[in-house]
């Protein structure tokens, strides 16, 4: 019993170092660091699952984002919101491991690719958690569903108040 009590002791110790301590929830499907938790590395095979061409739905527009494989340190993607109009703007971004842990970062661009961030400036959102098809980054959340769905999550806060944005895509076989 002693040695089932030990087990049951190191098995929560490691369930809480790998899944639930130094994470809050910021949105039903999205979390945020807490201010003790430091950067998380894992290696960056982990978001192969993003890899590919996924279209989809997503602030009342259609949304396109593919992302590469890793290679030379970091995944690259690219996305774009349009409809019937056109594009409304582009985001390049990547995944790579710095000092703090992984990030993803990106940049925003215009429909004509005018930059909306300063030229040194960037959105970064620091990597809270991974999981086997999803990853937690602080504010986004990318989820595989099934063999061919991604869906992601983004908590955008206006005004003081925080909500939640879906992006759900399909796999693109074309």
């Amino acid at each position: 019993m002693r040695r089932l009590g030990r087990t049951a002791f190191i098995l929560s110790i490691w369930f809480c170092a790998t899944t639930l301590c130094g994470q809050v929830e910021l949105t039903a499907n999205t979390l945020k660091p807490d201010e003790a938790s430091a950067g998380v590395s894992v290696p960056l095979e982990m978001f192969d699952f993003l890899a590919g061409s996924w279209r989809g739905e997503g602030m009342g527009s259609q949304v396109e984002e593919i992302w590469t494989r890793g290679a030379g340190g970091s995944l690259m993607g690219a996305f774009r919101l349009y409809d019937d109009d056109g594009v409304s703007f582009y985001e390049l971004m990547h995944i790579r491991d710095t000092d703090e842990g992984i990030v993803l970062q990106l940049k925003h661009f215009n429909a004509d690719l005018t930059g909306w961030e300063e030229k040194a400036d960037m959105v970064t959102f620091p990597l809270v958690k991974a999981e086997e098809n999803a990853a937690y980054f602080r504010g986004l959340t990318y989820r595989r569903r099934g063999e061919n769905g991604l869906d992601v999550y983004l908590a955008l806060t206006e005004g003081g108040k925080t909500r939640e944005v879906p992006f759900h895509f399909e796999r693109v076989t074309d």
